[in-house]
């Protein structure tokens, strides 16, 4: 009786950790999703000078960059 619980938990045992293993794509994906957050999170979009603050929001302008009608890029943030 006890060899026979100890194969039948080490069969419960071994399909509960093939079920656990990612599937190929899946950790592609997540290879992919790691790479754009990577890229995100490490080339800035704006860097620039605070113009203006009014209440929790702020105006930051790209002193580097300029719209086609020569007007500064500019983007609001609210905190």
């Amino acid at each position: 009786m006890k060899k026979f619980s100890l194969i039948l938990s080490l069969i419960f045992l071994s399909i509960g950790l093939l079920g656990c293993q990612k599937s190929g794509n899946e950790e592609e994906l997540d290879k992919e999703i790691s790479k754009s957050n990577e890229d995100i999170t490490n080339k800035p979009t704006i860097i620039g000078e605070i113009v203006r603050i009014e209440g929790g929001r702020f105006l930051v302008e790209d002193k580097t960059e300029k719209l086609s009608d020569d007007r500064p890029y500019a983007i609001w943030f609210s905190t």
